[in-house]
Formats: structure tokens, C-alpha cells, sequence
């Protein structure tokens, strides 16, 4: 689902998007807690950058891709079409709850007819409108899209202030052509930011628990954010630090993703977003 997004912020961005540096919004930035976790992370106590550490007890992320937060630029992955980006993970330490404030939209639908979902995913984003304006609507009945394996989707999407430079939602329901399973996910994205501050990431940081019950360092964010804008700087093109964990749920399988998404504009401004992804396929 992660391509939806990054193909909307592509055309958008090249459309519209004009020079705009300093933005340094902060939205409200009270948490909230996250217990019954499926996820466990780990401490980051141990990074070098600066920033506030979390101080949690040290465990082992067993889901995560790993114990490192260093990228090697030899590893790189550049996707095989236009519209990928560069990418290399990068272990957030994140914690993810089984509840959380968006966690509605993943209740599981009736998939007998996927082309009749559209006004189940309209109402559920709906919910979400208080935080989230004006809403761009959009429904997929697609009979194949091979490069996502997806047979049948309906999905809705919200953009703050009809604007990628606001926050984004995203829920919806899939059918696998590989798997023959059928799936749900609910996917935000922060808006996007012209400068590495504090105030920013404690911005993302915030909405990212509030929203999706993902609960990750502000130092660790941190660092994530400064190597993704460094990179993009480096390349003026796109560039993504991904993390991903795979858990089970009450009745489902649920996968958890989280990026920090860097991107250069036309006119060579540097930007950022961080994004998440919850999917479920339930029993």
C-alpha cells in the first residue's frame, strides 16, 4: 500500500509544490500508553547522536531486522521502476500496541464482495476527520495489479487541507493473487517538514503513538530523520529508512511497518515524512 502514497506525493509534489523551508509546525504532542503490546523493541541507549534516550529496559526486538541503526551505503536497494525509492533499513527499536487510536479501521469486513467496501472504508475514515480536514476519496476495484499482487482493493484516502503537505490517511481491504488471503491495513504519513528540528520529531513522534500505537525513541527517530534528509541532500532524489516486524494478534497476523521518507522538491528543497503501516489477514 506504500506505493499509493508515494505515487500520490510524486505527482502532487511535482504539480505544486513550491520552495518551503523552516517549517517547524507542531501539532499537540501528548502520548498516550501503550500496553498489551504484540511488539516488543528495545532500548537505544547505546547510540552516539544527540537526543533525549528512552531509558526502557533493553529486549530483544524479535520481529525487527536486526540490533544495528547504522546504514551502509553499499547496501542500498534502488527499486526497479520510476517511482521507487532508494531505501536501506534501519532498526527503530519501536514498540507497537494492540491498541491504539486508529485500530477501528482494522476490525475485520465481510470480503465476499470487495466492490461494495467503499462506503465501510468512507465511514471508518470518516472517524478520523477531526484530526485530518478535508478528505480526498478514492475506490479501487482493480481486476489486477501485479506489482502490488492485488487482484481486488477498495480503499479511502484522507490529506489534511486537500494538501500533501498535511498529514495522511489511508485504510483499506486487498486479495492477494499469491497468497489467495485477503488483507486490511490503515497506513498514516506525518505531513512533511523542511528542517531537522527537535519540535519535528517530537511532532511525529507524538502523532505516531497517538495515531497508530507505534512507540519509538525521539532519540532514535532522531538520528533516522537526520540520515534520511542527509542522503536525499547527497542524491536530490528520494530516499526511504524502512523497518518492519511481522506478529500475532487476537485472531490475525499482523504486519507493522515504519519508514522515514526523504525527498527533494524541484526547486532542490529537501523534505521529510515519516510514515507507518498496520496490515492484518485475519484466521
Amino acid at each position: 500500500m506504500k506505493k499509493l502514497l508515494t505515487l500520490l506525493l510524486i505527482l502532487m509534489l511535482t504539480l505544486s509544490m513550491t520552495a518551503c523551508g523552516g517549517n517547524d509546525d507542531t501539532p499537540d504532542t501528548d502520548g498516550t500508553g501503550t500496553e498489551n503490546n504484540v511488539v516488543e523493541g528495545s532500548e537505544d541507549g547505546e547510540d552516539g547522536e544527540d537526543g533525549e534516550g528512552s531509558g526502557e529496559e533493553d529486549q530483544s526486538n524479535e520481529g525487527g531486522i536486526g540490533t544495528g541503526a547504522v546504514v551502509n551505503p553499499d547496501e542500498l536497494i534502488m527499486g526497479e521502476d520510476d517511482y521507487s525509492d532508494m531505501e536501506a533499513e534501519y532498526d527503530f527499536k519501536f514498540d507497537a500496541a494492540e491498541s491504539f487510536g486508529l485500530d477501528s479501521m482494522l476490525s475485520k469486513v465481510d470480503y465476499s464482495d470487495i466492490s461494495a467496501l467503499a462506503p465501510v472504508m468512507e465511514e471508518r475514515l470518516t472517524a478520523a476527520d477531526a484530526v485530518y480536514g478535508s478528505r480526498f476519496m478514492g475506490f479501487g476495484d482493480y481486476e489486477e495489479v501485479p506489482e502490488d499482487d492485488i487482484d481486488k482493493l477498495a480503499y479511502a484516502i484522507a490529506m489534511e487541507n486537500d494538501d500533501t503537505e498535511g498529514r495522511y490517511l489511508e485504510t483499506g481491504a486487498y486479495h492477494s493473487q499469491s497468497t489467495g488471503k485477503h488483507y486490511q491495513y490503515v497506513m498514516t504519513a506525518s505531513q512533511n517538514f523542511y528542517e531537522v528540528s527537535s519540535a519535528n520529531t517530537k511532532s511525529v513522534v507524538s502523532d505516531l503513538e497517538k495515531a497508530m500505537g507505534i512507540k519509538v525513541s525521539e532519540k532514535r527517530m532522531h538520528s533516522a530523520i537526520q540520515q534520511a534528509f542527509e542522503q536525499a541532500t547527497e542524491t536530490q532524489d528520494y530516499f526511504s529508512l524502512k523497518d518492519s516486524t511481522s506478529a500475532k494478534g487476537n485472531g490475525y497476523t499482523e504486519t507493522i511497518k515504519v519508514s522515514v521518507d526523504a525527498f527533494a522538491t524541484e526547486e532542490n528543497v529537501i523534505g521529510f515524512y515519516v510514515s507507518c503501516e498496520r496490515e492484518r489477514c485475519y484466521e
